[in-house]
């Protein structure tokens, strides 16, 4: 008889362990889906970024933030040409 009931705490036991774990997979796989829609985020906004240094590249009057946005460049990967002459880019006024 003891021996029936110690075989009945174990599989209790082992019940609540597996339902603990399911519980704790759930709440990871839901972490894991947060942080994969906050690595899209991330990647769009480097887009964006590296797309707005593109343009900050080609405006000769920035020497400054063009050294600054070249070492960003650089450290990231992203190649550039030389920046044409001109200046501001030219905006239409209505």
């Amino acid at each position: 008889m003891a021996s029936t009931d110690r075989s009945k705490r174990i599989v209790e036991e082992t019940i609540q362990v597996g339902n603990e774990t399911a519980k704790t997979l759930q709440e990871q796989t839901a972490q894991l889906e947060r942080i994969d829609k906050q690595v899209d985020v991330v990647q769009s906004n480097l887009q964006k970024a590296e797309k707005q240094i593109r343009v900050f590249m080609r405006w000769p009057c920035f020497p400054f933030f063009s050294s600054v946005a070249a070492t960003f460049a650089h450290s990231s990967g992203i190649f550039f040409g030389p920046c044409p002459a001109g200046g501001w880019p030219q905006t239409s006024s209505s």
